[in-house]
């Protein structure tokens, strides 16, 4: 929370620096700062109002467009940008904007004031010169720097870092302006998709000690001699000895390893391991030899990692699906009922349908309480008692180790599945249809979601222990001064405009998007 006031802080000082520029600069009669923060607010205003296809109309006709000076195209929004916060200003702009008939091709026109609006406009006078063509309202389209701050403070910690970067790019040095021709290279805090992660500092092995024999002949066929031993030992604890199966354990050729302590009589893991053999260790030196790193056994203890994270997820209702790799939330008895309305055709006419959804929502704090869906199970509108399919919050986790120290590697994903667990047929089509709506901003939140989750307090994870998780998670992993990337250096707005158009026409009729300016 403290990064993101931190941000927000420096937006406003930011916006007020600009603001206390364009005062400077129109009271010694200069025009050429408003040119200038034309350039300026293209980027800016691309995100605080998501514009993907916003242009400088001046610089693009290389010549000063008539009443308007910034436009999109895609959500046919234009700006006029002036210092001049009067009433004549805006009357001059608006009857040449409607003599020119530009209210065809841009029905909302927006002006944005580089210095501070008034406190009142004339809103008759103005509805007089419109005379019905197009909607204008004052208190909504007429902005200056308060307006953009407020705007911003609604921003999460992604979006707000990309405003505060634009920003201080071009106003962030006391000596600067915009008409500096030498200044320092921009530069920004960046977000790794890596949070720090600590174990037990204890290791536990020893010597494998199971009747492979009986428990082959005890399965009645389910086994064989060859099926790999792990296959066997977890049926062995789940079909014979009827115990709930743990993870958290891994084989180094014929040693047990476990941060479980195998000295405790309670856990089923004493009673597949040779207690004579048992032994603790220092965790690092199972994978350090002479202080060097054994790289084999490195992996070994990487697995052991997994395991461990498997173990631990699954106390908390989230499963490791191994065919797509990825761990998945599962329904865990707190699930709501909800319903909608769908539509679908039968005997070639249209009809409406009610359909039964239930979602499994959990709470996590991130600038406050929230509540996120992460399992959401559609039943068929024709047959409510039966399963659709579900749509699964995942994510695909890898541990990593970076000098001394070991890090969990996050990627959020989804997962369809048809019964809860097992892949939909339809999964790939699904998930490239939800991943083209997806932006950086949502998927940095998905990300800031499943850090949370992680770190909150687990279960017991075998009977007779008291220790919370053995897997502990820190903090995102973060860095400042890194070279400034704008977006669209690999981004570029063409690119994001034949995106939209592919995705909907709804986008070339201004709809969705009126929301955002809704100050």
């Amino acid at each position: 929370m403290s990064n993101l006031l931190h941000i927000r802080t420096r937006i406003n000082e930011l916006l007020g620096i600009f603001a206390f520029q364009a005062k400077a600069h129109s009271a010694g009669g200069k025009t050429d700062f408003n040119k200038v923060s034309e350039d300026v607010l293209v980027p800016l205003f691309r995100q605080i109002f998501d514009l993907a296809d916003l242009k400088n109309l001046n610089a693009a006709m290389k010549k000063n467009f008539p009443a308007i000076d910034l436009a999109d195209d895609l959500t046919k929004i234009a700006f006029q940008v002036t210092a001049t916060a009067d009433s004549q200003k805006i009357k001059d702009t608006l009857q040449t904007f409607v003599e020119k008939e530009l209210y065809k091709k841009y029905p909302r026109l927006i002006f944005y004031i580089l210095t501070e609006k008034k406190s009142s406009y004339p809103k008759q006078a103005f509805a007089e010169l419109i005379a019905g063509n197009f909607e204008f309202d004052v208190e909504r389209d007429i902005l200056d720097y308060t307006d953009l701050i407020r705007q911003c403070h609604t921003f999460q910690l992604d979006k707000a870092s990309k405003i505060k970067r634009i920003l201080e790019a071009n106003f962030g040095r006391g000596d600067y302006s915009v008409f500096s021709e030498t200044q320092k290279e921009p530069v920004e805090n960046v977000f790794l998709n890596l949070i720090g992660v600590t174990f037990p500092k204890k290791l536990y092995l020893a010597d494998l000690s199971i009747d492979r024999e009986a428990i082959v002949a005890n399965a009645l066929g389910a086994l064989r001699y060859d099926t790999p031993t792990r296959t066997i030992i977890r049926h062995y604890i789940l079909e014979q000895l009827k115990l709930e199966f743990f993870s958290g354990w891994h084989l180094y050729k014929n040693q047990l390893l476990t941060f479980h302590d195998l000295y405790d009589d309670n856990s089923f893991l004493a009673r597949i391991v040779d207690k004579g053999t048992i032994d603790s260790i220092k965790t690092e030196d199972f994978f350090t030899i002479n202080r060097k790193i054994d790289e084999d056994r490195e992996n070994i203890f990487r697995g052991l990692l997994r395991k461990t994270l498997q173990e631990q997820l699954y106390q908390q209702q989230v499963e490791w699906q191994f065919e797509e790799g990825l761990y998945i939330f599962v329904e865990n008895g707190s699930e709501q009922e909800t319903k909608k309305k769908t539509r679908r055709k039968k005997d070639n006419e249209s009809i409406e349908e009610e359909q039964i959804i239930f979602k499994r929502h959990e709470t996590w704090y991130g600038e406050k309480e929230a509540h996120r869906a992460v399992l959401e199970k559609f039943m068929k509108a024709d047959a409510p008692d039966q399963v659709w399919y579900c749509k699964h919050r995942a994510f695909e986790a890898k541990f990593k180790k970076i000098g001394d120290h070991w890090f969990l590697l996050l990627l959020p994903d989804w997962f369809f599945s048809y019964n809860g667990f097992d892949k939909s047929d339809f999964h790939a089509n699904d998930l490239k249809w939800l991943k083209k709506k997806a932006n950086t901003e949502t998927v940095f939140n998905d990300f800031r979601f499943l850090h949370y989750f992680l770190r909150k307090p687990g279960n017991s994870l075998l009977p007779g222990e008291t220790s919370d998780q053995l897997l502990r998670f820190g903090e995102i992993i973060s860095f400042d001064n890194a070279p400034f990337l704008y977006d669209e250096s690999w981004n570029p707005p063409e690119e994001k405009k034949k995106n939209k158009a592919d995705e909907s026409a709804v986008a070339e009729q201004n709809t969705a998007q009126v929301s955002f300016f809704d100050l």
